[in-house]
């Protein structure tokens, strides 16, 4: 059985979006800075400003908007671009 890079990206986005949820549920804050809090490898504030900045790219906005609190990043955020 062949498995192709985009079906393991999407196991891994839902993988952490589930960590992010147990995360805030146990009573977290939101995490908006890389290093902060790492759960089975995972670096959720680096997820959480990855998600920020793609905002435009991503599929699943209304879950992560709604569900996680996770909103785009201000244009004050964002790196400048090279």
């Amino acid at each position: 059985m062949r498995v192709d890079k985009a079906s393991i990206e999407a196991r891994r986005e839902v993988m952490q979006l589930q960590l992010m949820q147990l995360h805030l549920d146990g009573g977290g804050t939101l995490l908006t800075t890389a290093g902060e809090v790492v759960r089975q490898g995972e670096d959720l504030g680096r997820w959480v400003t990855s998600v920020r900045l793609g905002w435009d790219q991503l599929s699943g906005v209304q879950i992560c908007e709604q569900v996680r609190r996770i909103t785009p990043a201000a244009e004050d955020e964002k790196p400048k671009p090279r």
